[in-house]
């Protein structure tokens, strides 16, 4: 029997695997959707009261599965997990059954008794019959719940990613919208216009990507833009770009000016911009409420509970490890993914607005080179063409060891990978040295795992922290710099030479980057190029964003006058918004602080004042005296000597995991961006690991 209910169980757990090779192999995945296709295609096109609605939020979140596909897969999906769940719905009821038996009769004393015909005894035991039907309802009912949960879970998944996908775009609407107005300005024509917001998508957000849409479906299925916008009205989850397309598309058919309906579109989402911001700032605010209730306060709650009451019992060790070091991590990292994925981050981090095009692919002769006849070069050729492209390879190797310093600053994740090597190999020989000695303990080593971890946060934290500071420094210029270049450009000089008239000013943290910028349009740099490269050097979404449509306009004219001024209020209002939502948020890093501060301070009472003065068994049992002097047997057993050591060890670590995910969480909420968690993270580790070693 035993055999058969082990085959049960590798079963149940195959086809658990085999579902999980389909999600993360792609072969595999192939042949499991062709499966689907060919048993349920026609049965999901025709039925389905919620058909319509479900195919929309997959375009909206612009799924690469169609409706037939995704719900296919959603079927074969909740048919395999039922299978698998009653498979090891019947394994848990067996080997539970067997602890029955072997314990009787502390079973029978721990149900009523109206409960005892279930259980084996002297008046017969469990019959065949009930025996079938436990195995049956248990079966049924674990199939039932792992069947419906798989199925309801893929399709609200949808509905999570679809809301998502609504916020970031009315985040960005409006940054697109003056994208698309400053080129109109430009006199760029406006499918063209289209094709450069959907190559700058990643400076512009989400709503970019929407414009990327509108870009494929003409580009690869030929529709004209007007046709394209009003497709993507209708599949965009975010109502504002939903109207604007739709706008957009009616002024367009109509002959109006367009560049006006832009301006006035412009304002009005400039004004909506600051509405979704006090939106978004209220589910922030919400969300920080929140997590101070529901993870800070509230674990701090049942964690102390848990504690006091294992401390009295003798119980509870494995319910408190699960809860600090499962529980608590994975909720507060749950809560960490999904702010991130509703708003777009503080930082100033951005990926590149456009891809370098390697040495090796283009197609140019070099001094040195000699035609052929068949096209090719001579040997000079190719060995120039080899040092060059062993130059790219190396240039920015070459550059991290002349100024590491400079390297670290502007990539604080580059320090990463000196500081964690080092902290493990000085951990590791630490380590040793403790075990040589004889003095290595659970508590040494905690010593040397938070001393190493320290390290590590704090450095990174520092580097971080001068990064974020010189890039919202930077950012706080840009708007100047601009107007500047836009009275200049206005005057009637060109945008080199509104450069180099104003190098002469005083631009406080841009200065040497103007220098940098106008040197390289000197040594016979193209200004497009410079401009890209600048934008690398300084690495912020405000710039990335200023030289996209810069480097556009002047593709399209030379007046960059009203461009210019439109990327100005662009990054003004762009300032203004990040200034807002550090301010409004700084509350919420304030509330986790004190939360935190609590939880310390109810520690060292747990370490310093309650534990200690725990009595004995023997001196609670002699202090309760029942009626007629007789002594009482009270229903609770202190720990005493080592137990209670791995009690007070527990409580120390939920104050050091309390402080990583609360740094962490802090970073997040007021900045952004978990890697401006970092400080918080150190010092409220560091605060931490003091108090405790003080009061331990």
């Amino acid at each position: 029997m035993a055999r058969a209910v082990n085959v049960l169980l590798l079963v149940g757990l195959g086809l658990l695997f085999v579902l999980f090779a389909t999600v993360v192999l792609p072969r595999a995945n192939r042949v499991l959707t062709r499966v689907c296709l060919e048993l349920f295609r026609d049965a999901v096109e025709q039925s389905g009261r919620k058909r319509e609605e479900r195919k929309r939020l997959l375009q909206s979140i612009h799924a690469t599965s169609t409706y037939p596909v995704y719900a296919s897969k959603t079927i074969v999906y909740t048919g395999v997990v039922a299978v698998a769940f009653s498979l090891l719905g019947a394994v848990l009821m067996f080997y539970g059954l067997q602890t029955l038996l072997t314990a009787e009769e502390a079973v029978l004393a721990a149900i009523p008794p109206e409960l005892h015909f279930i259980v084996p005894t002297q008046f017969g035991g469990i019959t065949t019959e009930r025996l079938l039907l436990v195995f049956v309802a248990s079966t049924a009912t674990f199939g039932a719940v792992g069947g419906l949960a798989t199925y309801y879970a893929r399709w609200w998944y949808l509905g999570v990613r679809s809301n998502q996908r609504r916020i970031l775009v009315d985040e960005s609407v409006a940054r697109t919208i003056a994208f698309i107005y400053a080129l109109s300005r430009s006199g760029m024509v406006y499918p063209q216009i289209m094709r450069t917001v959907g190559r700058n998508r990643k400076a512009f957000g989400q709503s970019a990507e929407e414009i990327g849409v509108v870009v494929k479906d003409m580009d690869l299925f030929g529709a004209d833009l007007v046709t394209a916008l009003e497709r993507i009205a209708q599949r965009t989850p975010s109502e504002q770009f939903g109207d604007f397309a739709d706008n957009f598309a009616n002024a367009l058919q109509s002959g109006q000016n367009v560049t006006q309906y832009l301006r006035e579109q412009y304002d009005q989402y400039q004004e909506e911009r600051i509405a979704n911001q006090e939106r978004l700032l209220e589910l922030f605010a919400a969300l920080g409420e929140g997590y101070v209730a529901g993870l800070v306060a509230g674990p701090l709650f049942l964690i102390t509970i848990l504690l006091i009451f294992g401390i009295l019992t003798g119980g509870m060790l494995d319910i408190l490890r699960a809860n600090i070091y499962i529980l608590v991590p994975i909720a507060n990292l749950a809560f960490i993914g999904y702010v991130d994925s509703i708003s777009e981050p503080l930082s100033t981090y951005q990926a590149p607005i456009r891809q370098e095009v390697a040495s090796r692919r283009l197609q140019v002769r070099r001094t040195g080179d000699e035609a052929r006849a068949d096209g090719g070069v001579t040997r000079g050729g190719e060995i120039n063409r080899l040092r060059l492209t062993a130059y790219n390879r190396f240039r920015r190797l070459h550059a991290t060891f002349v100024d590491p310093l400079e390297t670290v600053v502007t990539r604080p994740t580059m320090l990463l990978a000196v500081t964690v090597p080092l902290a493990l190999a000085t951990a590791a020989v630490r380590l040793w040295l403790l075990e040589e000695a004889g003095t290595l303990t659970i508590r040494t080593a905690d010593d040397v795992a938070i001393q190493s971890t320290l390290f590590v946060v704090a450095t990174f934290a520092v580097v971080q922290e001068i990064n974020s500071r010189k890039l919202r420094s930077i950012e706080s210029a840009v708007p100047d710099l601009l107007e500047r270049l836009a009275n200049t450009n206005e005057a009637g000089m060109t945008f080199t030479e509104s450069l180099r008239r104003i190098d002469r000013s005083d631009l406080g943290v841009l200065n040497v980057e103007v220098e940098r910028l106008l040197a390289d349009i000197n040594w016979g740099a193209r200004t497009e190029k410079a401009l890209y490269r600048f934008n690398d050097r300084i690495g912020s979404s405000t710039i990335a964003r200023v030289v996209a449509l810069l480097t556009n306009a002047m593709a399209a004219s030379g007046n960059l006058a009203p461009v210019i001024r439109i990327a100005a209020d662009e990054a003004r209002e762009d300032r203004r918004l990040r200034r807002s939502r550090r301010q409004e948020m700084f509350m919420y890093v304030i509330i986790i602080y004190l939360a935190f501060f609590i939880f310390i301070g109810i520690g060292v009472a747990l370490q310093a004042i309650l534990i200690p003065a725990i009595p004995s068994a023997q001196e609670l049992g002699g202090l309760a005296q029942g009626p007629g002097g007789l002594n009482v047997n009270l229903p609770i057993n202190p720990v005493q000597g080592a137990a209670k050591e791995q009690y007070t060890l527990l409580l120390y670590h939920a104050a050091i995991v309390q402080a990583v995910c609360s740094g962490f969480v802090a970073g997040q909420m007021g900045e952004g961006s978990v890697a401006n968690g970092a400080k918080h993270v150190a010092v409220m580790l560091l605060l931490a690991y003091v108090v405790f070693l003080l009061f331990a």
